[in-house]
């Protein structure tokens, strides 16, 4: 049985650079039941995860990076407590379904175009 990844506690920082010049921070695809909890996360590109279900991102701190969080074919995903600051853009979330975004913080979106919560072509229940 393959056992899903479990993130919890990290302390990440990539170098202070152009965004567009830094790392990933994590990419999950076509996983189950991700669980990325208490990370702090600073001076990243974007974090990733696509078509992949029951994920948990709970009281992670995202700081200075480009995209706080890119969610693409997700299922039954929740996003809590988590406090996101200083970012083009926060949460972008495309053709997914199940997904609760409650209890964050978000603060000091650095670009005009950018937005703290995007919500595209989401399933009707």
């Amino acid at each position: 049985m393959i056992t899903p990844p479990i993130v919890i506690d990290n302390h990440i920082c990539s170098r202070h650079q152009n965004p567009a010049d830094r790392s990933d921070w994590i990419r999950l695809r076509y996983r189950m039941g991700n669980r990325i909890e208490d990370d702090d996360i600073a001076h990243i590109r974007d974090i990733t995860v696509s078509n992949s279900l029951c994920n948990r991102f709970v009281g992670n701190s995202v700081h200075d990076s480009r995209r706080a969080l890119k969610l693409f074919f997700l299922s039954r995903t929740r996003i809590e407590s988590k406090r996101f600051s200083h970012h083009s853009a926060g949460i972008t979330v495309l053709n997914s379904d199940g997904v609760i975004i409650r209890h964050n913080q978000m603060m000091h979106a650095v670009d005009a175009n950018g937005a703290y919560i995007a919500l595209k072509k989401m399933a009707r229940r």
